[in-house]
């Protein structure tokens, strides 16, 4: 009996050191545990700390190049227009609208960036705080989760949401800890609640999927709220974002979307789409710096330097290649180059000098303007037939009023043309003429031939175009027919508008190798190789913009009681090249106009030393003569049938004849006053038999 109990003694004894020692190991097992969860904690903490540090410093950036040209008292006007309502900037009526949304998402941009002003005072910087708390939960409010697919909380534009409000939430969260270290509770408890359902991935967004620049822009707010949300691993990991860092290599296409190796982009399948290039390179940039990519920014600067215009003289440059709004022009950067280049892939030329800036589209099947569509209010349909030059004071929006007055843009019965578009809810509805095709070829080291033809079917027009440009500007032969017209009085059928008496040989020099397009010299043009024009009686119209009170000119030809633009266009402020006036020419009191003895005569009566003159036999060259000459056959009053000029004083009433209106691509050929006006009085005399 004793004997088993010793055994048992012994057994317990045993059992219970092990039982010791099982406690004891589970309790280092433990403390392990805890302290390499508190490690693995930490580590996170600081590398959510140091992400953090970094992205800070890369969204000041971002917001410092954003914020180029922004001052502080455009700044200050937005701080004025705030009211503490629903209204938010008395400015914008944004609650139900989608162009006023963004409007009020660029105004809380600008806002944003007050904050980083280091001249604020206490009082103002704090006064922005409340406006951007205020804002973010009058906006945040509106928006009710969970979100259904395909549909947006308010207006027809997806952009605000998947972009816009996603990204001033991040930021502000972000700049709130940079400047008072500390977190913004009510900021980040909306970007907490909402950015992940307004952002599944940088690619998915209320239903819709995004690709290219798009994906790239919610890829900022995606990366930022994901750092702060401690979930980067996660979502750095996800396909979507993989796609952005692959995307924002910038690696050439050949066709299709994308980008191509002569500077080329298409986005949204056919569309010249650079406003996502030029809106969004602040975006590429950030994610380059952030994942240490050096060779995209690069890339990207190639594209402007094809594009901008590097003179301080040129405040603008072509707009529709930029932005589908109804500006026709937009800020210009601080790259370019002199010269021309030609980017075959995108039927596309820009020609920049100190003066001005000539950027030119041709054509193409493929190929549509930026997006056209009613839900926007954009009206590049226009801006499709349009083309523009840019001096420093060029009228900087396509305006509805002044429709009938741009180059190149059609209008009928001299009334605006109202282009139609789907009224359906996309914003990536792009313009294409029909059948439209381009061919470019370099004809010299200073010039550049362009064939087009294109249907414009709403118009029932359908139109060829030669196209010369040179650095000192360009000239347009037409070749316009309209469909079931019924010019002359003559059985409805296929009519042509205008015919340009030399434009099948010029067109055939450019196409007849069009495999050279741009590096075979395959067309010489000689020194009078005048393109005319024959119309029907010709208008002079004039408007006047009200802002600022400048008079703009334009001919008009008329057929069969419509008016159609005849590709130029006046205004009284730049002074042109008289032996380069091409398809511009500015009226102003030093530039007398008078018509006599059929031929037309541009004099600069201050230089007393060159004109232009048309005659009604056919083609003529660009002649100069003397001033005086000609003011003493005219008088200081010339009659024109039609309508009345006065050399005195410059004013124009309605000028109305039939004329030749003509382009010019060459210097003068004469060699002497004489020699000129020899050839006028052979072609007056020619005239009058």
């Amino acid at each position: 009996m004793y004997r088993n109990r010793n055994i048992v003694s012994r057994v317990r004894h045993k059992l219970g050191r092990t039982l010791c020692l099982i406690i004891l190991c589970s309790l280092v097992l433990g403390i392990a545990i805890i302290i390499g969860y508190y490690n693995k904690k930490s580590e996170n903490n600081q590398q959510t700390v140091t992400r953090i540090t970094k992205f800070t410093k890369l969204m000041k950036n971002y917001m410092a190049n954003k914020s180029a040209g922004v001052t502080a008292a455009s700044i200050n006007v937005d701080l004025e227009s705030f009211q503490f309502n629903d209204q938010l900037f008395t400015a914008y009526k944004w609650q139900d609208n989608s162009p006023e949304t963004d409007s009020l998402c660029g105004a809380l941009d600008s806002v944003l960036m007050g904050t980083m002003d280091p001249n604020n005072s206490p009082e103002r910087h704090n006064k922005i705080w409340r406006v951007v708390e205020f804002s973010v939960k009058t906006i945040c409010e509106r928006i009710s989760i969970p979100l259904p697919n395909y549909r947006v909380p308010w207006g027809h534009n997806w952009y605000a949401f998947s972009i816009s409000i996603p990204r001033i939430l991040v930021f502000a969260a972000f700049l709130h800890r940079d400047q008072f270290n500390r977190p913004n509770r009510e900021i980040e408890g909306w970007l907490r609640l909402l950015v992940p359902e307004l952002l599944v991935t940088p690619k998915k967004s209320m239903g819709w999927t995004r690709d290219g620049p798009n994906a790239v822009m919610m890829a900022i707010p995606y990366l930022g709220a994901n750092i702060l949300l401690n979930r980067y691993d996660k979502a750095v990991a996800n396909e979507d974002f993989k796609y952005v860092l692959k995307y924002i290599q910038v690696n050439y296409v050949t066709s299709g979307e994308g980008f191509y190796a002569d500077g080329g982009f298409v986005f949204h399948t056919n569309m010249r789409a650079y406003g996502y290039v030029y809106g969004s390179f602040v975006d590429f940039k950030l994610l380059a710096d952030y994942y240490k990519s050096d060779s995209i920014a690069t890339k990207l600067e190639r594209i402007y330097n094809l594009l901008n215009n590097p003179s301080p003289k040129i405040k603008s440059q072509y707009g529709p290649w930029f932005s589908r709004t109804q500006n026709m022009s937009v800020s210009t950067k601080a790259y370019g180059t002199f010269g021309y280049n030609i980017i075959p892939s995108n039927s596309m030329v820009s020609v920049r000098t100190a003066d001005f800036t000539l950027q030119f589209h041709g054509q193409k099947r493929y190929l549509g303007h930026y997006e056209a569509d009613q839900a926007n209010y954009n009206m590049l349909q226009y801006a499709t037939m349009s083309r523009q030059y840019h001096y420093e004071d060029t009228d900087p929006i396509l305006r509805l009023e002044f429709m009938t007055y741009y180059p190149g843009v059609i209008s009928l019965n001299n009334k605006h043309v109202v282009l139609k578009t789907d009224p359906i809810f996309t914003t990536t509805q792009s313009f294409v003429p029909d059948d439209a095709q381009s061919i470019l070829c370099q004809i010299n080291d200073r010039t550049i031939g362009v064939y087009n033809t294109y249907n414009i079917r709403v118009l029932k027009f359908k139109v060829e175009e030669v196209i010369l440009i040179t650095d000192y500007g360009m000239t347009i032969s037409y070749n316009v027919k309209q469909r079931g017209g019924n010019i002359g009085g003559g059985a409805v059928g296929d009519d042509t508008v205008f015919v340009s008496t030399n434009f099948g040989k010029l067109r055939d020099a450019i196409t007849e190798d069009s495999a050279g397009k741009t590096a075979t010299k395959i067309a010489h043009f000689k020194n009078d190789s005048t393109i005319c024009h024959t119309s029907g009686p010709t208008y002079l119209r004039k408007c006047l913009r009200e802002e600022d009170n400048m008079e703009f000119y334009c001919f008009q030809m008329e057929l069969d009681n419509n008016n159609c633009a005849a590709f130029s266009t006046y205004h009284t402020t730049v002074q042109p090249s008289i032996q380069n006036v091409a398809t511009n020419v500015i009226c102003e009191n030093r530039y007398k106009l008078y018509y006599h003895k059929e031929h037309l005569f541009l004099i600069d009566v201050v230089d007393n030393v060159a004109a232009v003159g048309i005659g009604a036999d056919g083609i003529r060259s660009m002649i100069s003569f003397s001033a005086k000459t000609i003011k003493h056959e005219l008088g200081a009053t010339c009659r024109i049938r039609g309508g009345e000029f006065s050399a005195a004083s410059g004013v124009y009433k309605d000028i109305t004849n039939n004329m030749r209106v003509y382009s010019l691509f060459t210097d003068v050929t004469a060699n002497s006053n004489e020699d000129i006006m020899r050839r006028v009085a052979e072609a007056t005399s020619k005239a009058n038999k």
